[in-house]
């Protein structure tokens, strides 16, 4: 470059490189999850962050989706969302909450706005105990709210997450 740029017919050169943009959230503890690292996310993310029509699901303990880093991508099933806001509200719809008893989708299970607890067999799949357990950290992995300057960073930033519990006390169990 330096011959190169020496040569008074040149204006001007710059040297032939390939720079690689790799997105990098700013969520505060993105730096701690060696495991994106691991499977070069950063690079995959130029790609894709995801897409809400693609419904990631973790068959496991239940989820926190109260999270702040988990509940705005769960998923909503528009038929059994009561009053039509666009995310789950674990009461009676008297009191403008979602749980009115009534399977308006017809697929046998009632209630089910965001995903379903099979272990106790309600629409809430909230796990028993405490919250930041073995599924909600798995929800989280996959699917958090990413880029949003609170937390983690999920795989899929833009993916809803279908909210499941099917599991209590180290054994997976249907109801």
């Amino acid at each position: 470059l330096k011959d190169f740029t020496a040569d008074a017919a040149v204006a001007s050169g710059m040297p032939n490189v390939i720079k690689k943009h790799c997105i990098v959230p700013n969520d505060p503890l993105y730096s701690q999850q060696w495991h994106l690292t691991k499977v070069q996310a950063a690079a995959a993310w130029d790609i894709s962050q995801g897409a809400p029509s693609v419904i990631l699901s973790i068959v496991d303990s239940g989820c926190d989706w109260t999270h702040q880093d988990l509940n705005g991508n769960m998923w909503v099933n528009p038929a059994e969302d009561i009053n039509g806001n666009g995310q789950f509200d674990n009461f009676p719809v008297g009191s403008g909450g979602d749980l009115d008893g009534i399977d308006q989708d017809g697929n046998g299970l009632v209630d089910d706005v965001i995903g379903y607890d099979f272990t106790s067999g309600d629409p809430n799949p909230f796990p028993d105990g405490d919250p930041v357990d073995h599924g909600t950290h798995c929800n989280g992995i996959a699917g958090a709210v990413t880029n949003n300057g609170l937390g983690v960073a999920g795989l899929g930033w833009n993916c809803r997450r279908l909210g499941f519990r099917c599991a209590s006390g180290g054994g997976i169990g249907i109801y």
